[in-house]
């Protein structure tokens, strides 16, 4: 029988295996759950969409999520999970997009033996890491001697500044650069600014801070050593948001004067 995930309030998902072949008007689901219980699942009557399908045990933990048969919030998440738990890794592909889990602690991963391994290298012939993308970038950045943008985005804490410093940390290696520690300390002198914008007590939907590093350099004759990472600059602005009034227009008082810091 197939297997699918369900809504559960404090595992978020829980697998479990369906016990009779679901039909067409079928109001509710036999459902054996993994840690041996049975569950009757009533089926929403307004919506009456079916649980997510669970992925072929084959295909867990790929290190790209679009090569899951099915891709969904309970596929995406059970995936990253089995690769950061079982393997301790913390990156994988979905596409040309990186996705990096927090560990939380320092890992091996960014030494300068690892920087070489991804140097020159295609990003889909190597295994997810913050290096490959910067790899890819510096590439183009190289052959085609136009600017390349890599967007760092992500929940406060998620580990942005973080990934930004080996970015530049790789651009500055394999460039040659001897500012290597005076970009990384740029990057992270940003911090304290982001901050007070980004902390959590601060509601995102009304306060928003935004945050560019723009990283200069420049090529020769489109060689790798002749491309030279020679500075970094963050800079961040806040952005307000004004709650819309409530009421028609004529109760809003007048106009908002809303102008430029």
């Amino acid at each position: 029988f197939a297997r699918v995930w369900i809504p559960d309030p404090e595992e978020v998902w829980k697998s479990a295996e369906l016990l009779k072949d679901y039909k067409p008007g079928d109001k509710v689901l036999l459902l054996h759950l993994e840690e041996g219980k049975d569950l009757e699942y009533r089926l929403d009557p307004k919506t009456k969409e079916l649980p997510h399908l669970r992925n072929p045990d084959i295909l867990v933990g790929e290190n790209d999520l679009t090569a899951l048969s099915y891709l969904h919030e309970p596929a995406v998440l059970h995936n990253l999970r089995v690769r950061f738990i079982d393997s301790k890794l913390i990156y994988t592909y979905c596409g040309i997009v990186l996705v990096a889990i927090n560990p939380y602690e320092q890992l091996p991963i960014y030494g300068e033996d690892i920087i070489n391994a991804y140097s020159g290298q295609n990003m889909g012939d190597m295994d997810p890491h913050i290096f490959a993308v910067a790899e890819e970038a510096y590439k183009q950045m190289a052959r085609d001697e136009r600017n390349q943008s890599i967007i760092v985005s992500g929940e406060s804490g998620a580990g942005k500044t973080v990934s930004a410093k080996y970015a530049m940390r790789y651009f500055a290696t394999v460039s040659g650069s001897a500012s290597e520690a005076n970009v990384e300390e740029k990057v992270l002198a940003s911090n304290p600014i982001m901050e007070p914008y980004l902390s959590p007590k601060h509601r995102r939907s009304l306060e928003l801070a935004w945050c560019t590093c723009d990283t200069s350099g420049y090529c020769n004759n489109q060689s790798r050593g002749n491309c030279l990472v020679c500075s970094a600059v963050c800079d961040t602005w806040e952005q307000d948001v004004v709650p819309q009034p409530a009421g028609p227009p004529s109760r809003a008082g007048g106009p908002l004067s809303l102008g430029p810091r």
